[in-house]
C-alpha cells in the first residue's frame, strides 16, 4: 500500500512537472532567481553530498554522495515566504570508514540509493535566498561495498524523511549555487531488527551539500 502511494505521488509529480513546463514556455518565466510574484519556474540541479550516518561507530563526512533532481517552484505575494518549491531526484547517501592500521578498525562503505522529494519554502534576503524544507525518501537499494554485512538491507527502513535547510545565490546568468544541511528526522533503521552494525540509539542520515542549478 505504501509503495503504491509513493508511485502515485511520483507519477503526480511528473505530470505536474510536464504541466508546469508548458506554462513556463508560455509565460517565459524560468529563472529561479527572478522573484517576480505569481510566476512559475523550474531548473535541473546536480548536488554533491558529504555524508555520514550518525550511529554507525564512525566519524566524519567521509562518504561522497550525489543527487540529480528537477526543481519546480511558484513565486508568491507574501511577506513571510517568497516561493514554494517541489523537487524530485535520485540520490546516493551513506557512510564510509577507512581501514585504520593502528587500531585495526575495519573499513566499510555503505551506499544507499534512494528517491528523494523535497517540499521547501524560499525566503529572499537581498541577493541571498534561504531554503527550509522536508525531504521524504524511498530507499531503492542499500549495500555494503567494502566490508561484510550481507543482511544490511534488512536493517534499514524503506521510507524516511530528512529536514533540510540551506542558502543560495546566483553565480552567473545561467548558474546558481546552494549550500545545504540535511538530517534525518527519525531513525533510518527498522524498528524490529537485530542490531549488527549500529548502536541502540538508532541511525540517522546527515549530509552537507553543494548544489548547482542550471537556469534554462
Amino acid at each position: 500500500m505504501q509503495s503504491k502511494a509513493i508511485l502515485s505521488g511520483c507519477s503526480f509529480f511528473l505530470l505536474f512537472c510536464c504541466s508546469l513546463q508548458g506554462q513556463l514556455l508560455q509565460k517565459r518565466v524560468v529563472d529561479p532567481t527572478n522573484f517576480s510574484p505569481n510566476s512559475f519556474y523550474w531548473t535541473p540541479s546536480a548536488s554533491l553530498f558529504f555524508c555520514q550516518i550518525d550511529g554507525d561507530q564512525a566519524s566524519g563526512f567521509n562518504k561522497l554522495g550525489f543527487q540529480f533532481a528537477v526543481i519546480t517552484g511558484y513565486r508568491l505575494k507574501s511577506r513571510n515566504i517568497d516561493a514554494l518549491e517541489l523537487s524530485m531526484g535520485i540520490a546516493e547517501r551513506g557512510s564510509r570508514r577507512f581501514f585504520n592500521a593502528q587500531t585495526l578498525e575495519s573499513a566499510f562503505h555503505i551506499r544507499a540509493k534512494q528517491i528523494e522529494l523535497q517540499i521547501a519554502g524560499v525566503k529572499r534576503f537581498g541577493s541571498v535566498e534561504a531554503i527550509v524544507g522536508l525531504r521524504p525518501t524511498m530507499l531503492l537499494k542499500i549495500q555494503e561495498a567494502e566490508g561484510v554485512n550481507p543482511g544490511i538491507a534488512d536493517d534499514f527502513s524503506r521510507f524516511g524523511c530528512l529536514a533540510s535547510m540551506g542558502v543560495g545565490w546566483k553565480l552567473s546568468e545561467k548558474v546558481s549555487c546552494r549550500l545545504s544541511l540535511d538530517y534525518s528526522m527519525y531513525s533510518i533503521l527498522q524498528q524490529k531488527m537485530v542490531f549488527r552494525f549500529f548502536n541502540n540509539s538508532g541511525a540517522f542520515h546527515s549530509g552537507l551539500g553543494v548544489t548547482l542549478n542550471y537556469i534554462p
